[in-house]
């Protein structure tokens, strides 16, 4: 499993569910229930991927203070 390409498909769909901003890119563009059943799906991979021992996503593996936001 690609864990990154996941993660930055789950954000767009939140983006695309969460987002009604009609300046956004994402403004009515998605099938809501579509998108719910879709980021599910990728939320249940990413959790079997993870418990299997998968590594995490680039954006999630920053040790704390690593991004200076500590």
């Amino acid at each position: 499993m690609d864990q990154n390409a996941n993660l930055a498909e789950q954000r767009e769909i939140v983006a695309r569910i969460l987002i009604q901003d009609e300046d956004s890119p994402y403004w009515n563009t998605g099938d809501s229930e579509g998108d719910a059943m879709r980021l599910a799906e990728l939320t249940q991979a990413m959790d079997e991927w993870l418990t299997r021992g998968g590594f995490l996503p680039v954006d999630w593996s920053v040790a704390p203070g690593e991004d200076g936001k500590d």
